[in-house]
């Protein structure tokens, strides 16, 4: 199958001196969904950021064969699409509608086109009824799949998300998790959730320290209590 993201001896160290990743390689094929876990600072919201160049270290990104560097930011974005953790990092403006629209009207579509990936985006996260409203007015869990929307408008072939089920209730957390096992795409889940990894994702790579500590079937990782409790996952 293709490799839609190859990582190569990837670094990144913060303006402070805090080393974040350290020489991370590995692929990702297409269709693929892999959770990346770890405990906190481990370095996986760090890791996600440089897959469409918010962050740029020293190594080799490449997503679809293109590498991440500055002419080709452009195209990395419409292929990569980035969910943060906390919903309202994505969504600014007055309307639902307003806020999904805003990518496809940044690539120039017309009227039409813009009208039918609101509403088909809308619909795969089961949204569709919310054109009108106040992103700010939704639940959490609401404002959650409204993010989702808003990526899955530029039709991306890579979503890329931080803690989907984070700080969501018992019904919005399995919404969400059925949400994201009925997209196709290729999906890297940054994720504490290890029920989720084990319901959604065929692999998981452990990061700890900024180092790739393991990377396997899913099984095969969360069977593994001694590795698991080494690196405070349990």
């Amino acid at each position: 199958m293709k490799k839609v993201i190859e990582i190569e001896s990837l670094h990144f160290t913060y303006p402070d001196g805090t080393v974040a990743l350290r020489g991370i390689t590995l692929d990702v094929l297409e269709g693929e969904k892999v959770a990346l876990i770890g405990p906190n600072g481990a370095g996986k919201s760090t890791f996600l950021l440089h897959l469409n160049g918010i962050f740029r270290g020293d190594g080799s990104v490449r997503i679809d064969g293109l590498p991440v560097e500055k002419d080709n930011l452009k195209a990395i974005r419409q292929k990569v699409g980035m969910v943060f953790q906390n919903p309202d990092d994505q969504l600014f403006c007055p309307t639902v509608f307003d806020d999904v629209a805003f990518g496809p009207r940044n690539l120039g579509l017309d009227h039409d086109e813009i009208e039918r990936r609101v509403s088909e985006s809308l619909a795969a996260v089961g949204m569709e009824g919310s054109v009108k409203k106040s992103p700010f007015r939704l639940s959490f869990g609401e404002r959650k799949r409204v993010a989702i929307a808003t990526v899955l408008a530029l039709r991306p072939s890579v979503l890329v998300i931080d803690e989907p089920t984070a700080n969501l209730d018992p019904r919005s957390r399995r919404a969400t998790i059925a949400l994201l096992r009925d997209l196709h795409d290729t999906q890297v889940i940054a994720t504490h959730d290890l029920a989720l990894a084990s319901e959604l994702c065929s692999r998981i790579i452990l990061l700890d320290s900024g180092q790739k500590v393991a990377d396997a079937p899913a099984a095969k990782i969360l069977e593994d209590n001694t590795l698991l409790q080494a690196h405070g996952l349990v």
